[in-house]
């Protein structure tokens, strides 16, 4: 198998201990062919090296993974100050990919997915592959069109006939000020 991300993970491969560490090149794997950059990968990669060991120290199997142990390993990383950005979103990335696999138990079903649920995702796998748009990109743009959405509509049936440019504008407006204005506090 070719290294996706021309060796950048190697060192992390070989020196990976605990429960995650067979998983970390077909992660790589995924995460080369996702589109993320190799510098991208190898931190991504870092990070479950890292979750590995803490749950190796632990005495903790893969499948004993879930969110809850998730977010008791970055509040661990968290006291010393060493969480980096996306760090959350890495492990959530990870934890979807072993339960894919079916190497760590699926979420318990929940409710029926609501038409605004479904028009959200369909919306996403459009933009996927109809534009390109990488996981990366979609985990930015899906929560501001879900967020419009029930601005705009209210709970109301969504009739998108009634949509005007004006609409748009003015949730952007709207928006961009209270971003402005929570950046500067």
């Amino acid at each position: 198998m070719t290294d996706p991300d021309d060796g950048a993970t190697a060192w992390v491969k070989a020196s990976c201990v605990g429960p995650l560490a067979i998983h970390i090149e077909a992660f790589a794997a995924r995460l080369g062919g996702e589109g993320f950059t190799s510098r991208t990968v190898q931190d991504k990669c870092e990070l479950v090296a890292k979750l590995s060991v803490w749950l190796h120290r632990r005495d903790l199997s893969q499948d004993a993974l879930d969110e809850g142990q998730l977010g008791q390993f970055h509040t661990d990383r968290r006291s010393p100050g060493h969480v980096r950005r996306g760090e959350v979103a890495t492990s959530q990335q990870l934890l979807r990919y072993l339960r894919e696999l079916g190497c760590v138990r699926a979420l318990p079903l929940g409710p029926d997915p609501t038409p605004l649920d479904n028009l959200t995702r369909d919306f996403g796998r459009h933009l996927s592959s109809e534009r390109g748009l990488s996981p990366a990109t979609l985990c930015n743009y899906l929560p501001v069109v879900r967020s419009f959405l029930i601005e705009r509509f209210d709970g109301k049936p969504m009739q998108f006939d009634e949509l005007r440019p004006v609409d748009i504008q003015g949730f952007v407006v709207r928006h961009a000020q209270t971003e402005a204005v929570a950046a500067l506090n």
